[in-house]
């Protein structure tokens, strides 16, 4: 049996990742904003862009570098995993996956 780190929330290990991990990873605000954000663009968005945009819909404290970091390293990689979004790193692109786009509402 695999281990998590119980730091992160992670969506569920198995191929379909169901509604309630959906909810579980628009729980945490920033991560609901990203896929928010995402879901309003009809193409990918580089992570500079991105954090622009979702750094603005955030409370003041929430600086672009410190919203771009996250997004690099804990929300993109996580939300990618679950298969909520496409994430081309050598791009440093994302947009909202397709097949999950209704689920997201």
């Amino acid at each position: 049996m695999a281990t998590t780190n119980p730091r992160y929330e992670t969506a569920s290990q198995s191929t379909e990742t169901s509604a309630t991990d959906y909810y579980r990873l628009r729980s945490n605000r920033q991560r609901h904003v990203t896929i928010t954000v995402l879901r309003e663009r009809s193409s990918s968005v580089s992570i500079d862009a991105l954090a622009r945009q979702v750094s603005e819909r955030l409370p003041a404290e929430k600086t672009v570098e410190r919203v771009k970091v996250r997004l690099h390293h804990v929300d993109v990689p996580l939300l990618a995993d679950a298969g909520v979004v496409a994430y081309d790193r050598e791009a440093g692109t994302v947009q909202v996956s397709e097949p999950v786009s209704d689920l997201l509402v």
